[in-house]
């Protein structure tokens, strides 16, 4: 499979988790910065759950706001590292769900999480510039 494939995937979903998350503001306060990074290493193993529930199927769990905040956050950074690695034109042998699954729980790991804390790029914006 192409990351290219994905990257379509993705972005869609982050359009998607964006315009929930717009919603989820406009009903009340969402969690600020701060908030969200003392809360990430309590939420991740639901974080992870929910994202590779998605990998596979995907659709959303049921999943409580919080939580919907740490899903954006990775599927905006996921969305980063393919515009980022498109100019590469990988491919992976592997299937579609583990490539999925592997961008929004993996990668987070390796360099994701370190990037956000780091507040080096702003997680909700990507750019198709290499």
């Amino acid at each position: 499979m192409r990351l290219a494939d994905c990257k379509r995937l993705i972005d869609a979903e982050r359009e998607a988790a964006f315009a929930g998350l717009v919603r989820r503001a406009e009903q009340g306060p969402v969690p600020s910065f701060v908030e969200m990074m003392d809360a990430e290493p309590k939420l991740r193993a639901s974080v992870d759950e929910a994202v590779k529930y998605w990998a596979e199927h995907r659709k959303w769990p049921l999943i409580h706001p919080t939580v919907a905040h740490h899903v954006v956050t990775r599927v905006a950074l996921a969305a980063r590292f393919l515009s980022f690695s498109r100019v590469l034109d990988l491919e992976s042998s592997m299937p579609e769900s583990q490539v999925l699954s592997w961008l929004l729980v993996d990668y987070w790991r390796i360099a994701g999480r370190a990037a956000w804390l780091l507040h080096l790029n702003n997680p909700l914006e990507t750019t198709d510039e290499p």
